[in-house]
């Protein structure tokens, strides 16, 4: 079985779901039949909630025969309540909705005997018909009441709102007049910032100066130090050869000697 053949068959209908309307005009729904049972079992769906199928054409619960809405309510100061499903009476005595020590009594000994003749039946429907409308009447009320409440909060909004618009305007200048004290207020920080940079950047500049200064007093130092040294080689270079053509000349005296001294002995 298909689960919507399933539930079909555990609800006992075709599908058919249905929309519950209470007094202040919210909509519930759409539920199943079991579950519409449930609510009034439970006392929270009442006799004068209105039920449709499509939210179009509604009734009042209490007509209904598949919620066996059949229980009266004497309070026993000559008010009834009612009709209500049997099951949902605890619920509402736990509730406070129904005196504790209320009498119940079937909706057909609720219904007065007729003295015309007129069948049970017709007596049955002129009462439920008159209760219907009490009940209608009673509905209309509190939606008039909560229309006249919804405009009273919309008026009441539409002042909050001007109200808050006022407030922001207000805000506004109060934030602007802060932004302007927080913004000069960072103007001269910034303006102190610039001013410690600037005589950084002056005194970074004068150390600068001054080591470029140093530098090229060293390079110059330098170089005379390398022309002294260069000189200094020149000088040693000639001496050199100055020691060398002195030696080489004693070498040749001496071979010129040792010759002559040969031939002596010769």
């Amino acid at each position: 079985m298909s689960d919507s053949a399933t539930k079909k068959h555990r609800d006992g209908t075709d599908g058919k779901q249905y929309f519950v309307r209470v007094r202040d005009g919210a909509v519930f729904g759409p539920v199943p039949p079991s579950e519409l049972s449930d609510w009034v079992e439970s006392g929270n769906t009442m006799p004068g909630d209105e039920i449709s199928t499509d939210r179009e054409h509604w009734g009042l619960a209490m007509n209904l025969p598949e919620l066996r809405m059949d229980v009266m309510i004497d309070r026993g100061d000559g008010s009834f309540q009612g009709p209500f499903n049997e099951k949902s009476v605890e619920h509402l005595i736990k509730n406070g909705a129904i005196p504790a020590n209320a009498r119940r009594m079937s909706f057909a000994d609720f219904m007065p005997v007729s003295t015309t003749g007129a069948p049970d039946s017709d007596i049955r429907e002129e009462l439920r018909t008159e209760m219907e409308e009490r009940l209608e009447t009673t509905v209309q009320q509190a939606r008039d009441a909560i229309a006249e409440r919804d405009r009273q909060i919309e008026t009441l909004t539409d002042a909050l709102a001007e109200k808050n618009r006022e407030i922001a305007a207000e805000n506004k200048k109060t934030t602007n007049a802060a932004e302007n004290a927080g913004n000069a207020a960072r103007l001269r920080e910034l303006e102190n910032e610039f001013a410690e940079l600037l005589e950084f950047s002056n005194t970074r500049d004068a150390e600068n100066a001054a080591k470029l200064e140093q530098a090229a007093q060293h390079a110059a130092q330098h170089a005379a130090e390398r022309e002294d040294f260069a000189e200094q080689l020149k000088n040693k270079d000639i001496v050199i050869a100055k020691w060398q053509a002195a030696n080489s000349s004693l070498n040749h005296r001496i071979k010129e000697l040792e010759k002559g001294a040969g031939s002596l002995f010769n």
